[in-house]
């Protein structure tokens, strides 16, 4: 893993911000490699596209559950496990 393009502290807590590679396969390796480092809270924040006809360019969206329709989340739980945020 790259190391983050900014690090620092913030409320005595060491935080690092960066752009990272696209992708599950990438997003897994350095998720694993941050959190083997000690990270205990991990932020993404990234860009979309989106089919439904209510949203508009620049509307935040949360997203509270995934859809698996790729290979690599099946590495880590079984296909009929719903996967929703904390």
């Amino acid at each position: 893993m790259e190391k983050p393009s900014c690090t620092g502290r913030f409320n005595g807590v060491e935080i690092g911000v960066g752009l990272f590679p696209i992708g599950a396969p990438a997003a897994a390796a350095i998720l694993e490699e941050a959190i083997a480092c000690g990270a205990k809270m991990i932020i993404e924040v990234g860009l979309a596209g989106g089919l439904q006809e209510f949203l508009k360019p620049a509307d935040i969206i949360v997203v509270m559950e995934a859809v698996r329709d790729e290979g690599t989340s099946y590495h880590y739980l079984p296909p009929g496990v719903k996967v929703e945020s904390s």
